[in-house]
């Protein structure tokens, strides 16, 4: 019992709100979540990280701890990268993967896992669109070479440049 309490403080301790979650909090709640399931549900209802985050937190502990790799090293590269690579882990491809994740900024390493076409000088643009101009420019979007994934849309970069194509002069 006195162990149990341990691993259930230990996960108290290490879900501090002024920190990004740790790869050691991921791997505490996977283990509780696989072997502690009381546990598990008490730290969801006690610790004020969302149920859907401790969840998320678990399935990250999970795709590592077959691994076996340094927490020290998860930790350097960071939550945010260890987030975009942690499904993609294999024994025969975690070497590799961690590189990249060493090499890259966390933008360009989402890009490489998605497609492979990281832009180092890309700009933002972000839309404010009512529910009505949404959906025209949603329209737009599929009729140009985008395509619907859940709620949003894939390649509006592509049709948004394909758009403007049709009606910007020549250079």
């Amino acid at each position: 019992m006195a162990n149990k309490t341990k691993i259930y403080e230990r996960a108290m301790e290490l879900a501090d709100h002024g920190k990004p979650p740790s790869i050691k909090l991921a791997a505490v709640l996977h283990h509780m979540q696989q072997h502690e399931p009381e546990l598990f549900k008490a730290f969801i209802e006690n610790s004020g990280v969302s149920r859907r985050k401790v969840f998320y937190l678990g399935e990250v502990g999970k795709c590592l701890a077959p691994l076996g790799l340094p927490s020290s090293r998860l930790e350097a590269i960071g939550w945010s990268k260890i987030q975009v690579i942690a499904k993609h882990l294999t024994p025969r491809n975690a070497e590799k993967f961690l590189r990249l994740a060493e090499q890259n900024t966390t933008h360009s390493l989402a890009a490489q896992m998605r497609d492979g076409n990281p832009m180092p000088d890309a700009r933002c643009v972000m839309l404010r669109l009512s529910p009505q101009n949404y959906r025209k420019f949603e329209d737009a979007v599929l009729q140009n070479g985008g395509s619907k994934v859940g709620r949003g849309l894939r390649d509006k970069e592509k049709a948004l440049m394909k758009i403007i194509g049709k009606f910007a002069k020549s250079a």
